[in-house]
């Protein structure tokens, strides 16, 4: 997290190594930064000002005629209320302070500390700057939303993962098929921006806001090999047809399965994200044979029993007080022996390496 200086002190923002902001236009920060300052002085006089946080590009040691200077005051909740009224010394939002432009957020300081925030909330105040904070209120409230718990940034890697695989190995298919190559074109761009995301969490930082996800990429510490090359091979279409939409899937495609190979569990790697999960939960209720209803839903969410394959060789038994999930042996023999020509080519991946695990 980068280091955050009292208010007045003195000297630019020194931005962290990996995140530092890559621009050929003239750098601004000084004057913006001075600005920002002297708005935090404004504010601290005030009553009920809890804190002021810059954050935004700025925070990153860089500035051109197109930033602004991204502010966040916390408040006591009377005062935002009177604020709210029109007492407020500012605008909120966007306007021009001394020429330059200001984008300015005002918070209620307990609200904030009471929701859950999301993860572009904490990579903003992970880049964030306190500015004022005389109780020590601000570092608080940052350090409480900071960290995502490892389970939340697990899931939502697998989530992004997901999401491109989805659209590499059936989206993107289906519209080359019905031969619309701009749509095709339109879930590529989706595909990437998941990868990006992927790109951010496999490296345990938080995904940043769309405006700044490209790029901040190139200072991550693990890339996908040829990052940069391969990212403008993704991005640039001579023409929006089904050749180059083929083209740009192929390339996505082997950065999809070089960020599944770093996350990718033992003897996983050639199944995919969707189906390697599905796989695990299969591979576990084998091993243990029946499991209560109530500790399977806490494991692997309540939808899980009806998905496929799961749903094809899990029951559920409900002849003692508990209802237990059970793994029916029976039922997988059955399948395999029948061939398994009903199930889509990924779940037959997954009961092919559930029957060679046994």
């Amino acid at each position: 997290m980068t280091r955050r200086r009292a208010i007045g002190e003195e000297g630019s923002a020194v931005p962290d190594e990996q995140n530092e902001a890559r621009s050929q236009a003239p750098n601004l920060a000084p004057e913006y930064l001075e600005r920002a300052r002297e708005l935090a002085r404004r504010f601290a006089v005030l009553e009920g000002v809890v804190g002021v946080a810059l954050a935004g590009g700025l925070t990153l040691g860089q500035a051109d005629r197109y930033s602004d200077i991204d502010l966040a005051v916390y408040l006591r909740h009377r005062t935002l209320q009177t604020w709210l009224l029109g007492a407020a010394p500012l605008p909120e939002g966007e306007s021009l302070y001394h020429g330059l432009r200001l984008d300015l957020t005002y918070r209620d300081y307990a609200e904030e500390m009471a929701r859950p925030w999301g993860p572009a909330e904490r990579w903003q105040i992970a880049a964030a700057e306190i500015l004022y904070d005389p109780e020590g209120l601000l570092a608080e409230l940052f350090r409480e939303k900071a960290g995502a718990p490892e389970i939340e940034r697990r899931r939502h890697l697998l989530d992004e993962l997901r999401a491109a695989e989805e659209i590499l190995d059936r989206i993107v298919p289906a519209w080359l098929y019905r031969g619309d190559a701009p749509a095709a074109h339109h879930v590529l761009n989706l595909a990437l921006r998941h990868l990006l995301s992927a790109i951010y969490l496999i490296n345990d930082r938080p995904v940043p806001t769309d405006r700044w996800l490209v790029h901040l990429a190139p200072d991550l510490p693990w890339q996908p090999e040829r990052w940069e090359e391969r990212l403008a091979q993704a991005m640039t279409v001579s023409e929006p047809d089904n050749r180059e939409a083929t083209r740009r899937r192929h390339v996505l495609t082997g950065l999809l399965r070089e960020c599944w190979a770093q996350v990718a569990p033992a003897n996983a790697a050639d199944l995919g994200p969707t189906a390697a999960e599905q796989t695990r939960l299969l591979r576990e209720m084998a091993a243990v044979g029946r499991m209560p209803l109530d500790e399977f839903r806490r494991r692997y969410g309540e939808r899980a029993l009806i998905q496929s394959p799961a749903f094809a060789v899990l029951t559920i038994e409900r002849y003692g007080r508990v209802p237990e999930v059970v793994f029916d042996r029976a039922r997988l023999d059955t399948i395999l022996a029948e061939g398994l020509g009903r199930f889509l080519d990924r779940d037959q991946r997954i009961l092919r390496h559930l029957a060679a695990a046994r």
